[in-house]
């Protein structure tokens, strides 16, 4: 069997996969219940919540972390992923205790929310009072301007983009293409599926994104600086150099089953 058609034929195992599965609502897991969808916190602040558009594609469902009365981070997905997201409650502290150690006062390259016409990220800083929202999405169709691109011969697979948010705070925006997100969706783990594993190896690596400029614009980045082990944060991605491929990764904090919603036809 050729090369290509045998990738072909493992991705749509893995569309096949999710679409049999029962679709689990949010009020199944630990996300933030329906009743609370549409709100602005005490605090003033307004978390990025189902039915708002990211680059176009809509949000599903959102966790706020740790409580609504003091927002620390909200990681926010989109319905369309094929899997569910949610937070492994044993690493959940060290997910907050993460995102309150990244950079303060730092200049990063990144879009700011209230200029629709920027076309390359510019030096900023965000608010640091404020809460970080992550966006888990599929790579939305069409042009659209990122921080970071990955690329092959087939064209786009994945991208990332960092944006100073309207109130001041800082939105990171984590996208895959069909590849990427049906190859991860077809492999199961001892920790839920690979889609888990490869938004949390994005998420272990943000703090050195926001820290470093060399990793805030370009094309395949990571190729051309490739982080080492000491890089990924333990409390988000457990890593064990002694092994060797998928059993390097020991645990993990995003954590995904099949479902809610398929949302996208395999490549």
């Amino acid at each position: 069997m050729r090369k290509s058609v045998f990738i072909v034929a493992l991705l749509a195992l893995g569309w096949l996969t999710a679409c049999s599965s029962t679709a689990p609502t949010p009020r199944d897991t630990n996300a933030t219940p329906a009743p609370y969808s549409t709100v602005v916190l005490p605090s003033g602040y307004r978390p990025l919540q189902q039915g708002d558009a990211v680059e176009g594609v809509t949000i599903g469902y959102q966790f706020i972390l740790p409580s609504y009365e003091q927002p620390i981070a909200v990681i926010a997905a989109s319905p369309y992923l094929l899997h569910f997201v949610s937070i492994k409650p044993a690493l959940r502290d060290g997910l907050i205790a993460y995102i309150r150690e990244f950079p303060q006062n730092k200049t990063v390259l990144a879009f700011d929310e209230t200029d629709p016409n920027q076309n390359a990220p510019k030096p900023m800083t965000w608010n640091t009072n404020q809460p970080v929202e992550i966006a888990l999405i599929p790579l939305p169709e069409g042009k659209h301007v990122w921080s970071v691109t990955e690329e092959d011969e087939n064209g786009l697979q994945a991208a990332y983009k960092i944006v100073r948010r309207k109130d001041g705070g800082l939105r990171f925006i984590d996208a895959y293409g069909k590849a990427a997100t049906f190859s991860a969706a077809g492999l199961n783990t001892t920790n839920g599926t690979g889609m888990g594993l490869m938004f949390s190896a994005r998420l272990a690596l943000l703090r050195m994104i926001l820290s470093d400029s060399r990793y805030q614009v370009g094309k395949n980045v990571m190729q051309d600086h490739l982080p080492d082990y000491s890089q990924y944060d333990p409390r988000i991605l457990k890593l064990d150099p002694s092994k060797e491929g998928i059993a390097m990764n020991r645990d993990w904090v995003l954590v995904t089953i099949p479902g809610p919603n398929s949302g996208m036809a395999a490549p």
